[in-house]
């Protein structure tokens, strides 16, 4: 009995449907990866960018808190504008914590009449070139949370009007747009997320109903 083998045609054929499934194999797991990698990234983006803006939050609340009259006195308001995405924050804190160290300046605020301890002056600041927001709550700037397309500050009045007059600041809107490295498998554009708050001064006109 005579046994046929496969043709060189037929070898040719074979290799190249292998060779079609194969590709379609590998770029299906390699877009999936890219998924999963991308996804991964824009959560950690997304994660840091709360903990900022709840971080902005918190001392926007208390901004102003003035129990001796000293920033008033002192012609210090309760927020002051650096810049576009610049601003600092000053509050007399109480429910203070004693230093551990002895350093006057590791306490968080006494209230004393003073504005030296660290948490009672505070900025953040928006670096548009790196996509980056810093933050410096008494010991120098550190780097909050990167990929941030766009941040936006809007002051307004305690009747609704916009300000940027720091005595008249009652609210503050803030607006962060994060940004994923990777991009949409979909759309080909990169992932965005946009984050925003109302955030009412206590020592001005506090309305937490109005909050978001």
């Amino acid at each position: 009995m005579r046994i046929r083998g496969f043709t060189l045609l037929e070898m040719v054929i074979a290799t190249a449907i292998f060779a079609v499934v194969s590709g379609g194999i590998v770029i299906f797991l390699h877009r999936g990866q890219q998924t999963f990698r991308s996804q991964g990234q824009r959560t950690r983006s997304v994660e840091q960018a709360r903990i900022a803006l709840d971080q902005m939050i918190r001392y926007l609340r208390h901004s102003g808190n003035d129990p001796f009259g000293t920033m008033e006195a002192g012609g210090i308001p309760a927020i002051e504008i650096l810049g576009s995405g610049h601003i600092r924050i000053n509050s007399d804190m109480t429910g203070s914590v004693a230093s551990q160290t002895g350093d006057p300046l590791e306490s968080t605020g006494d209230p004393d009449g003073t504005l030296a301890s660290i948490h009672e002056r505070v900025e953040f600041r928006y670096d548009s070139s790196a996509d980056e927001l810093y933050s410096d709550i008494g010991y120098g700037e550190g780097l909050v949370v990167e990929d941030i397309s766009t941040f936006e500050l809007e002051f307004f009045d305690a009747v609704g009007n916009l300000t940027n007059i720091p005595a008249d600041i009652a609210r503050v809107r803030i607006r962060l747009v994060v940004r994923s490295e990777d991009a949409d498998m979909a759309t080909g554009h990169a992932n965005q997320l946009s984050l925003q708050s109302d955030v009412f001064l206590r020592s001005k006109s506090f309305n937490p109903l109005a909050e978001s």
